[in-house]
């Protein structure tokens, strides 16, 4: 079958938006034609200049019925792209990868890494300076950590029992002075996932006083907490859901060869599969949205209506992004909501704005590059969360930032920079690179405009980490094939013309980097170290990265030790101590018998100095998380595991207690 046939869709996706902005009443099925598995029809073509140029206007939907005739029409696309997709199934489509301290005591204590100074994230173990909350087989414990001779366990907060639910668990939390939030997942008796959290008093922390507790529809929230008010970004499906189990059909022959040497389905199954699709065409006839779409619910329910959904001209797919803002214990009633047609892939958010993506369906939309060629695309939302919800606009984007790395966007003083991967979406799952990309868009009254973009970057590499500061970004890159890693460095003080200013290669990667000052980047990452034939592991990378006065990066020393990990470090876990510039890096080595360690290094401005490595102790599991707490007369570190707590002396290495959950 011809890549062409891998976009196949049913309907010209101008006749939908036709449809959709005439709010036409009509009767279930009316929208939809006679089933038909056979037709080809191209998607939508989107040319690179109007990409280029063009901002989207957001609107409101007239009735709930035309979300119905947008989505019913959507769900006979995916039936027929099925149909005409089978072939792939016994032909699998070839791809090249590429792959400050303040409490309530007059201790100070480790503020957290987060992407923004004071956007508080949630995480797994935080503290306070006094207790310290994690999860911990999906409840929530609470330890008195400070003083340290009083240091115990307190208490255990179970996650929210609901009877409509087959299960639920705490997934993480944030704590801030006297305010814990814990942040759950509820798992219903289909196996749908839900999602909520939980607001508790603990000034009496032996003792925690449930403020309110807030349950979603969303199946994923992110959330920051900013002051006392907290910001959610959640998914929901509202569309119709189609269900079979394969077994049905195993007793069939399925793959026959045909004379090009290709295989396709035999006549027989395809059979069976046209009249297994006709019958979900049936049911989609008589489906509808409903009227009112449960999306927030506490004390009261608040519900959002089909009103209230927004939606821009390349809206596809299924789901809807709540952004919902409020007190951190305010009641549902209480809450704004905005409710907006999409699906909110990655989430950036700051003090005054929400930006999130939306990746384009290629399958009803070609997004063609200057030279004809498809491309990924995405779709950028911006909100402003000051003291309301205010939509600002969205805009085109021209490829997609993957695995949910909101470091990748920066916003200040209403520009947006914004770092991004162009993928082949004819490749199976968009996943061949063909460049990254660079740009910049200013956020105006009720649009978001583009001011420059440096494309071509670098050609079929990935996006492993980004850093921002005021005049630049820095952008780290990985060839997986050869194992190097570029960091590209990009004079931003024009937005209307930002220029590279230098680019720096080396064996192995970083998908973290963390700032010191303007000329020095702490990267963490990894290298791979051959094992044997066909073998190979991660191991971890610290390296120091300087930019001279040219704007040149050039790598001014490394660590590297032996470690089993993923490669993509968690910000959060990041602990830096800038009044003695030392880095605190729990980690598990592998170069033995497997024990947890730590790393004290010191930097300064020419070099990474390892002070120590120290064995942690086995009993508390493994989390690679630590803190520091500390007053006038004593100064301890924090080792969080899964299990526990190690506190050591901070000047000595020496373990001082441990807790035991």
């Amino acid at each position: 079958m011809k890549r062409r046939n891998a976009l196949v869709i049913s309907l010209v996706m101008t006749l939908i938006l036709g449809a959709c902005s005439s709010g036409q009443n009509l009767s279930a099925g009316e929208d939809l034609p006679p089933w038909n598995p056979y037709e080809i029809i191209d998607p939508q073509t989107v040319s690179f200049s109007s990409l280029s140029e063009s901002h989207l206007n957001l609107s409101t939907v007239n009735s709930c019925e035309q979300v119905s005739i947008r989505l019913r029409k959507e769900a006979l696309q995916t039936l027929i792209r099925h149909f005409e997709d089978q072939d792939s199934y016994c032909n699998p489509p070839m791809f090249v990868g590429s792959s400050d301290s303040s409490s309530s005591n007059s201790s100070s204590f480790t503020q957290q890494n987060s992407q923004v100074e004071g956007v508080f994230e949630a995480e797994q173990v935080m503290t306070n300076g006094t207790i310290a909350a994690q999860i911990k087989n999906s409840e929530i414990v609470i330890s008195q950590v400070w003083p340290l001779d009083q240091a115990q366990v307190l208490t255990t907060i179970p996650a929210p029992d609901f009877k409509e639910f087959r299960s639920s668990a705490f997934t993480k939390l944030i704590l801030k002075d006297e305010t814990l939030v814990g942040f759950y997942m509820a798992y219903t008796y289909n196996s749908q996932r839900k999602s909520g959290w939980a607001t508790y008093d603990v000034s009496s922390p032996s003792s925690p006083v449930l403020l309110q507790s807030i349950h979603t529809e969303s199946n994923e929230l992110k959330v920051r907490l900013i002051g006392n008010q907290l910001t959610t970004v959640g998914t929901m499906n509202i569309g119709p859901a189609f269900s079979y189990r394969s077994s049905e059909f195993d007793r069939y022959e399925k793959c026959e060869m045909v004379d090009d040497g290709e295989y396709r389905f035999t006549k027989e199954f395809r059979e069976v599969i046209a009249t297994h699709l006709e019958s979900q065409y049936q049911w989609l006839l008589n489906w509808s949205v409903e009227r009112e779409l449960p999306a927030i619910e506490g004390n009261t329910t608040k519900s959002i209506t089909c009103s209230q959904i927004a939606e821009n001209d390349y809206t596809t797919g299924d789901d809807l992004t709540v952004v919902t803002k409020g007190e951190v214990d305010a009641d549902a009633n209480e809450l704004q909501t905005l409710a907006i047609a999409g699906n909110a892939v990655t989430t950036y958010v700051n003090h005054d704005k929400v930006i999130y993506l939306e990746k384009i369906d290629p399958f009803f939309f070609e997004v063609l590059n200057k030279d004809s060629r498809p491309i990924t695309a995405s779709v950028m939302h911006v909100i402003q969360h000051g003291n309301a919800l205010v939509y600002k606009g969205s805009a085109l984007v021209t490829g997609v930032i993957t695995r949910d790395r909101p470091f990748q966007i920066d916003e200040r003083k209403n520009v947006i920079r914004i770092a991004t991967e162009v993928r082949d979406p004819l490749t199976r799952l968009g996943n061949t690179v063909l460049d990254v990309n660079f740009a910049i868009y200013r956020i105006e009254d009720q649009s978001v405009n583009l001011l420059s973009r440096v494309e071509n970057i670098v050609a079929s590499e990935e996006i492993l980490a980004a850093r921002y500061d005021s005049d630049r970004a820095y952008i780290v890159t990985f060839d997986v094939v050869y194992m190097y890693d570029p960091l590209f460095v990009i004079d931003t003080r024009n937005p209307e013309s930002p220029q590279i200013l230098g680019e720096l290669e080396m064996p192995g990667f970083s998908s973290y980097l963390h700032q010191l000052d303007s000329k020095s980047l702490l990267g963490i990452g990894a290298t791979s170290l051959t094992k044997g034939l066909g073998s190979w592991s991660q191991d971890y990378k610290l390296a120091l990265y300087k930019v001279n006065d040219d704007g040149v990066p050039y790598e001014e020393e490394q660590i590297l030790f032996e470690s089993s990990h993923s490669g993509y470090y968690n910000h959060l876990n990041f602990h830096y101590e800038e009044d003695f510039e030392t880095l605190y890096f729990p980690y598990y080595d592998t170069s033995e018998d497997g024990e947890n360690r730590m790393k004290v290094i010191t930097l300064n401005a020419n070099e990474l100095s390892e002070t120590t490595d120290i064995e942690l102790s086995q009993d508390i599991g493994w989390l690679l998380k630590s803190f520091r707490i500390n007053d006038s007369s004593d100064d301890v570190l924090f080792f969080a595991g899964t299990d526990g707590l190690q506190m050591l002396d901070r000047s000595t290495l020496a373990e001082l207690d441990q807790i035991t959950y």
